[in-house]
């Protein structure tokens, strides 16, 4: 994916398709200004159908993008006094004393 997209659909198409579904969507009280666009990048608004919390669907214009990277999982806690004593790949086992 190389983080462009456009849209040149007008509001009025999204309300008629809209209304042939099931898909039942909360609408603004205006038409938004959605002027024809060939490049929306990550942190441009651009409008979007999405569920809300309450299992409704809202059509509204957000910034989009990816999520900050998180870690896999949080780093292991060893207990106190606990050693890791497992080689790591390619070393030797350690000899303790």
């Amino acid at each position: 994916m190389c983080n462009d997209f456009g849209n040149h659909i007008p509001y009025a198409d999204y309300l008629a398709a809209f209304s042939q579904t099931r898909i039942p969507v909360k609408w603004p009280d205006a038409a938004p200004n959605l002027e024809p666009r060939d490049d929306i990048w990550p942190t441009d608004k651009a409008p979007v159908i999405r569920r809300l919390e309450d299992g409704s669907n809202d059509f509204s214009e957000i910034r989009w993008g990816f999520p900050p990277a998180q870690p896999k999982r949080p780093p292991r806690q060893l207990q106190p006094g606990a050693r890791n004593d497992r080689p790591r790949q390619g070393e030797a086992a350690r000899k303790h004393p």
